[in-house]
């Protein structure tokens, strides 16, 4: 529906009126009545077979009657027609991602983006090739190709039409530099700063003085109060805040689903901005006269970090969610702890300012599905399990070239990799490949696809192998819980020690690597003790992680609030 081009010509043989009918179609096509748009479309075809824009609307109604392969066949013949009919390129991209065939999706996709330079010279600024250019850079992550799709982002939001989605495509590109190894801080920080330029000519809300409450009110917008490994950090900050000093606002920009019921049920105020513009959300938040406005995503997908140019809340922090600098001038404070930022390492590196609890900045709450833990399985299988369960685009080649000298140390030894992306041939060809030219023993590598019950596959596993410089968060956190130690390698910027935080929590120092050649010798060290693995495994681990601050909602709480106070009375006192 996106392109179809009006003909002028007025009535077709059998005095047909051509352009009554394409009208006809389209309204039904809108108003959910597909069989009617097929019987009526082909009307037109039976006259003319060579219709594009009959045909177009023809694979529009196909795919809504989930006839997929014959939508993708109809929009096969337009580009045959007119390869400038742009939309089309779409149907059958989507066909093809739905049937799992991503050589053959990124391959018509990266089609329709040439295609579209190669008639202006220049990035076309069209929402279709927008469109073509976003679903490339999905594909790429997926693949772990992060040159490409950070290059498809930048390409998105060049030929993106409207503003607001220039924003969005700016954060996803950010997103993906926090992958990439070959960026500094310094270039971390200046990419980053660029996108406070989007929002230069806009006017903040005007400031208003709320009158004086004996309470803070704190404000939390997130897109990822849902079924999203967020809310296993924002489930303390809505059921254990101190009721007598603080009232809690939330800000719900997505779906609601039983994640969102679970932490609805804090007894916090509730508001879906789902809707709302970012302008009018940001009113809302003004209107609620929150004081401290806390965003939980960062540059991570369908963010609320628009909602924060308009600085709708006299203090403003970002955290939890997102592991950089937001670059964004209206936000006063980001979120950290000693550990992932110690004092006078990190500071240069962020527009805000950094605003450090003594122990963990974020607090972990075990999944409802969890099982209980059991003995190491190498104890059974006589050799030891390493794995990664992280999305498949942190493991870089330095990753990989690591992970092949572990393995070369220790005899006999396993990895299991764990990822969506497995369950694409392609992907999986595209990654053997990777992995075969970094030196793995290709026979001792398993690939698993995602699934609900990955949580119970970590009984299956010894060691789990962290990433770089993107590392593990929430899934560092359900490996240990589940009893796997995690080795991790202590990076250079926030995101990469994330790691180091979480072991420090729960007093395992010793599998925090300096460098690459203690990342080695602790995986090797660790993988010859296998009885002291059993011990972790058999719920050590698990007791320890319980009885740590990582997971002590209520201490957690006093640290954050603690803070909360100091920053709001060292503005108005």
């Amino acid at each position: 529906m996106e392109q179809y081009k009006k003909s002028k010509g007025a009535r077709l043989a059998g005095d047909i009126d051509r352009e009554a009918i394409l009208r006809s179609v389209s309204a039904d096509i809108e108003r959910s009545r597909p069989e009617k748009a097929a019987e009526q479309v082909q009307q037109l075809l039976d006259v003319n077979g060579n219709d594009v824009d009959a045909l177009y609307l023809l694979s529009v109604a196909q795919l809504a009657l989930g006839k997929d392969k014959e939508a993708a066949d109809a929009a096969r013949q337009v580009i045959a027609l007119n390869p400038k009919y742009f939309a089309a390129y779409l149907t059958v991209a989507y066909f093809y991602k739905k049937t799992h065939q991503l050589q053959q999706q990124l391959m018509i996709l990266q089609q329709l983006v040439d295609y579209a330079e190669l008639l202006c010279g220049r990035p076309l600024v069209n929402e279709i090739v927008s469109r073509a250019w976003r679903e490339l850079a999905g594909g790429h992550v997926r693949l772990g190709n992060i040159d490409q799709c950070k290059q498809a982002y930048l390409k998105a939001g060049l030929t993106a039409a409207s503003e607001e989605q220039r924003w969005y495509d700016y954060s996803s590109y950010l997103m993906c530099t926090n992958y990439d190894a070959k960026l500094n801080n310094h270039q971390m920080l200046a990419e980053h700063q660029k996108y406070n330029a989007f929002f230069h000519s806009l006017l903040p809300l005007a400031k208003r003085k709320y009158p004086a409450r004996g309470k803070i009110r704190i404000g939390y917008i997130s897109p990822d109060f849902c079924q999203h490994v967020v809310i296993y950090f924002a489930y303390a900050l809505l059921h254990n805040y101190d009721r007598n000093s603080f009232e809690v606002y939330c800000y719900r920009k997505g779906p609601e689903d039983d994640g969102t019921r679970q932490l609805m049920g804090s007894g916090t105020i509730w508001r879906d901005i789902s809707g709302l513009s970012p302008k009018k959300a940001a009113q809302l938040v003004q209107q609620d006269e929150i004081d401290i406005l806390v965003e939980l995503a960062g540059h991570t997908a369908n963010n609320c970090l628009p909602v924060l140019a308009y600085k709708p809340a006299p203090v403003q922090i970002c955290g939890i969610g997102y592991f950089n600098t937001t670059g964004l001038k209206a936000v006063d404070y980001f979120l950290t702890d000693h550990y992932v930022d110690p004092p006078g390492e990190a500071d240069q590196f962020f527009s805000e300012k950094l605003l450090r609890l003594s122990r963990t900045h974020w607090c972990y709450t075990k999944r409802i599905e969890a099982p209980a833990c059991g003995p190491a399985p190498c104890r059974k299988n006589g050799y030891i399990t390493f794995c990664c369960f992280n999305n498949f685009a942190k493991v870089t080649d330095q990753v990989l070239g690591l992970w092949a000298k572990i393995m070369g140390l220790v005899p006999k030894s396993r990895l299991v990799l764990k990822n969506a992306a497995f369950g694409n041939m392609y992907a999986r060809l595209h990654i053997l490949q990777r992995l075969g030219k970094a030196g793995l023993d290709l026979l001792r590598v398993e690939f698993r696809t995602a699934t609900v019950t990955h949580m119970s596959e970590y009984q299956e596993m010894d060691i789990a192998l962290d990433t770089m410089p993107y590392v593990g968060g929430a899934t560092t956190c359900e490996a240990l819980y589940m009893g796997v130690p995690v080795i991790t390698l202590r990076g250079e910027r926030h995101g990469a020690r994330f790691g180091v935080s979480i072991l420090e929590n729960i007093g395992f120092s010793e599998w925090i690597a300096q460098n690459e050649a203690q990342y080695i010798e602790k995986a090797v060290q660790l993988a010859a003790e296998t009885a002291f693995l059993d011990q972790l495994h058999r719920g050590e681990l698990r007791e320890r992680m319980e009885s740590s601050p990582l997971m002590d909602a209520g201490l957690y709480m006093q640290d954050l609030e603690r803070a909360y106070k100091e920053i709001w009375n060292s503005r108005t006192h």
